[in-house]
């Protein structure tokens, strides 16, 4: 079972490795079978989607990063019990394409098992990240 203080930790260099743009050393903490799922409708939010397993959560991971830079975050609430942690973070975040900055909050929920993250499901604000799909030419719609 991994600790409260393990999750922690772990949630919180997941963090810094991402604002560092270090999609590799988020990795480290995912399981090989993990699962990532940003929460939202793809019919009206074309990032809305599941990635299953460590090669498509990668891919993912590393789209955001290609489109986001993080430039400060603040986690305001750690909610642990046993091996699930839910975690609400303040983020001011750069959108690369346009240069343009926000601020925003993620609400995430975490499952761990033996140490590594199992699943990881990120709730945000899909209207915005709708309309930055929209200047990427993405489009919603039924898959």
């Amino acid at each position: 079972m991994t600790s409260r203080e393990q999750i922690v930790e772990s949630i919180r260099d997941l963090y810094a490795a991402r604002a560092r743009g270090d999609v590799d050393a988020c990795m480290e903490k995912f399981s090989s079978d993990a699962c990532f799922v940003w929460a939202g409708s793809p019919q009206h939010c074309p990032v809305a989607h599941e990635a299953n397993g460590a090669s498509a959560v990668k891919a993912a991971f590393k789209g955001m990063s290609d489109a986001y830079e993080v430039l400060s975050y603040e986690h305001r609430d750690f909610i642990v019990e046993g091996e699930r942690a839910a975690v609400l973070t303040d983020l001011t975040i750069r959108f690369t394409p346009t240069g343009e900055t926000f601020s925003t909050q993620f609400y995430d929920l975490w499952t761990f098992r033996n140490g590594e993250v199992a699943s990881f499901v990120q709730f945000g604000d899909t209207a915005l990240a709708a309309g930055h799909a929209a200047q990427l030419g993405l489009q919603g719609g039924a898959p």
